[in-house]
């Protein structure tokens, strides 16, 4: 053998070793999480650290040996009616059977927290049924340089699937290497040598108006990276399809081989991010807009009802005092006016002290809990023992559903009022029956709260939602008009709906939801 044949072979061996070593420094570098699983032995079989750093593991090692159902709860508010370990098992048989896929779902960490992941499932065609579960949550920290008994092809799938632009850097020629597709995407190039005619001058400051001109900043992030192991970067940049991006991310230098040390950049592109962001910014400010709207309108509330409570109290007081001094003198016609007087002021009292109450409504913050809805119900039963017992009534309970999550003083309060409504407005001798169900649906619990009562006209079935809304006198049916008004309020706190479905003569249905998820209520 000649020198140039040995020459050769060294050549093709360093290159090879080189091209290696890349793959098993994406794996030990990459911020995504890493499981190599194999579906046939049903166990995790070996990861990178980022892995248990995601689920909220100290020792990564402890990930190896567990089984599906162990990484993921059968079932999920957040995919209801989805058997999970049934999902995940259909997956493996995919798996097992050579095809790359991606999917969503929960996966439990550390002490039982819940993760929503999205991972690229892709199998290593190295040992049946193994798989790599490449995680879309990343973190920034650097990972350990723990080697892995993986070979090539393993590092190769990771740098090809991965979530983020990876670009390898010749630190001493500053020329890009090498750079998966996902970077090409990124850059909107069709090609390497796409990547490589990058001008600086396509990059931007925060305010997108101001280029950076020379390479500067590329040299300061690389000198950075090459001096501390790792830089960061954050920028706006037009790509080659003249679409303005944010991106940003970190180079890492890889310090194997000291001499001619490699550079890795993982890029991630954050444009929707920053776009969320500043609509959130936007938010945020009418949020605080309403938040003083609502506060000038609990101040006001406060101050109108002592203004009024206190000339009320006297009026009432002194009406009092009046009638028992010349009480002799009144005559029938007389004491019924002195009668009117009081019982109109203590209305009025109430009033204003209902209405207090229902400014405060949205001051105190949602305490949502999970919460057993029966129990709940049977409780307030007993509360209203004496009511329903005084009208003869019967209280029907059906749900489909154990528990639900809301805030339980404001949902009794909630069922409090419109089961006082049904008993209210009962039929004649009739006796009051009173159906309560609870059905769980994707988004959201639906409640009803149905009777066999006088019913309302269609006419009016918006109406009775509105504050001080009475559609009967108040020597019919006593009341002020604000306890729908008050449940409307409490279940749009909730993200939910009220409405009403009713016949005349064959009693009302009041149906509402809660949303299983709650957020900043839409300032319109």
């Amino acid at each position: 053998m000649n020198e140039s044949t040995v020459s050769r072979q060294y050549d093709i061996s360093n290159q090879g070793s080189e091209v290696h070593f890349r793959y098993e420094a994406l794996f030990h570098n990459t911020l995504d999480g890493v499981l190599i699983y194999n579906y046939i032995i049903d166990e995790v079989i070996d990861c990178n650290k980022a892995a248990g750093t995601i689920l909220g593991y100290t020792n990564e090692r402890i990930l190896i040996g567990k089984k599906r159902t162990d990484l993921a709860p059968r079932f999920d508010p957040m995919f209801p009616g989805v058997d999970i370990h049934e999902a995940s098992y259909q997956n493996g048989l995919r798996a097992i059977n050579g095809e790359s896929f991606s999917s969503i779902g929960i996966v439990l960490g550390h002490d039982g927290q819940r993760h929503l992941m999205k991972a690229n499932i892709v199998p290593t065609f190295y040992q049946p049924g193994e798989a790599f579960i490449i995680f879309k949550d990343v973190t920034d920290e650097v990972l350990s340089k723990k080697a892995l008994k993986a070979s090539e092809g393993r590092y190769k799938d990771i740098y090809e699937n991965s979530h983020e632009g990876i670009i390898y850097i010749d630190s001493k020629s500053l020329d890009i290497i090498m750079c998966n597709n996902r970077a090409l995407e990124m850059f909107g190039a069709s090609d390497i040598q796409d990547i490589r005619k990058v001008d600086s001058s396509t990059f931007f400051l925060d305010d997108c108006s101001t280029q950076y001109c020379s390479k500067r900043l590329y040299i300061e992030i690389v000198s950075k990276a090459l001096k501390d192991g790792r830089s960061t970067f954050s920028l706006w940049h037009k790509n080659f399809n003249d679409d303005l991006c944010r991106i940003e991310g970190v180079v890492v230098s890889d310090n194997s081989q000291s001499k001619f040390p490699k550079l890795i950049a993982f890029i991630r592109d954050v444009t929707e991010l920053y776009q969320s962001q500043n609509a959130i910014a936007q938010k945020n400010k009418q949020l605080n807009t309403y938040i003083d709207s609502n506060l000038q309108l609990e101040n006001f509330a406060y101050l109108a009802s002592h203004d009024l409570q206190t000339p009320l109290r006297s009026i009432i007081s002194f009406s009092q005092l009046l009638e028992r001094k010349i009480d002799p003198k009144l005559n029938p016609s007389e004491k019924e006016l002195f009668r009117f007087i009081r019982e109109s002021g203590e209305s009025m009292g109430d009033m204003i002290d209902q209405l207090l109450q229902f400014s405060k409504i949205e001051k105190d913050p949602l305490d949502r809990a999970t919460m057993d809805i029966e129990i709940l119900v049977n409780q307030l039963k007993i509360e209203m023992a004496s009511e329903i017992q005084e009208n003869g009534a019967v209280i029907k309970f059906e749900s489909d559903c154990k528990e639900i999550v809301a805030d339980r003083n404001k949902l009794r309060e909630v069922l409090r009022n419109l089961l006082s409504n049904s008993l209210k407005f009962k039929k004649e001798y009739a006796i009051p029956l009173i159906l309560i169900s609870c059905e769980e649906k994707p988004l959201h619990w639906l409640f009803c709260v149905k009777d066999n009562g006088i019913g309302i006209e269609h006419e009016y079935q918006d109406a009775i939602f509105t504050m001080f809304k009475k559609l009967h006198v108040k020597s019919e049916f006593g009341g002020s008009g604000f306890g729908l008004s008050m449940v409307k309020k409490i279940i749009e706190l909730h993200n939910g709906s009220l409405w009403v479905e009713s016949l005349p003569g064959y009693g009302t249905s009041m149906y509402f939801t809660l949303a299983k998820s709650v957020f900043i209520p839409q300032v319109k």
